[in-house]
């Protein structure tokens, strides 16, 4: 255990106290020994995870947040406080879980999933904020990366390179910021919390296009 290597430099003067539950801390040492015989649970991962963390565990860190990740829906049905988790593990989290898991997860405490909400919609926010704006015809945010194949009903109708009649978004204003402009106010109504910024922003992100007609739409633009 790494957290210990700087106390033991002094064999002769060594006095430790370590805050940890000693069912966790023995499982720690079994692991310690024996790999095999400390599997993780859904019970007592979360702990693990916590006090791997702490005493610098770093692979049973990776395998702890992993394993929490990949059952975090039945580790939230049991009577465990997961707002003593560090930041860096809740974004670590973040990453890792699926939009399945995402989708399926209760909170009524939220205890943690609208930080895991803010997260994601962080990491949407630098993979594609600068190319999200809103349409000066009907307001909706979309990304400018598929303004010329998305369809906006409500702008007048042009004539593209084709021949053909098409209705396109256009940015309302070139200085409009997606913090600024909409996420601020979204986070001043009551209702509007970090899951709906969430999907709102994913849905202005990923593009479809129909099987039937062959028009491309963003998921946003669906009404689900």
């Amino acid at each position: 255990m790494p957290y210990f290597r700087p106390y033991l430099k002094d064999l002769h003067k060594m006095d430790i106290s370590v805050h940890c539950d000693v069912k966790i801390f023995e499982w720690l040492m079994r692991r310690i020994r024996s790999p095999d015989d400390a599997r993780l649970d859904i019970r007592s991962a979360t702990s693990v995870l916590i006090a791997s963390e702490f005493l610098g565990m770093s692979t049973l860190v990776q395998e702890a947040t992993a394993f929490v990740a990949q059952h975090l829906c039945e580790i939230m049905a049991l009577p465990i406080d997961l707002t003593c988790l560090g930041d860096a593990t809740v974004r670590r989290l973040a990453r890792l879980i699926s939009l399945n898991t995402l989708i399926g997860l209760s909170d009524p405490r939220n205890a943690i999933l609208g930080t895991l909400y803010r997260l994601r919609a962080e990491e949407l926010l630098q993979n594609h904020g600068p190319a999200l704006t809103s349409c000066k015809h009907c307001s909706a945010l979309y990304s400018r990366r598929f303004a010329d194949r998305l369809i906006c009903p409500r702008a007048p109708a042009s004539v593209d390179f084709n021949g053909r009649l098409c209705q396109r978004h256009e940015p309302i204003a070139d200085d409009w910021d997606v913090v600024r402009s909409f996420i601020v106010p979204m986070r001043h109504r009551k209702a509007q919390e970090w899951k709906r910024i969430f999907w709102t922003l994913w849905g202005a992100t990923k593009l479809f296009q129909c099987t039937m007609c062959e028009t491309y739409f963003d998921a946003g633009s669906t009404g689900g």
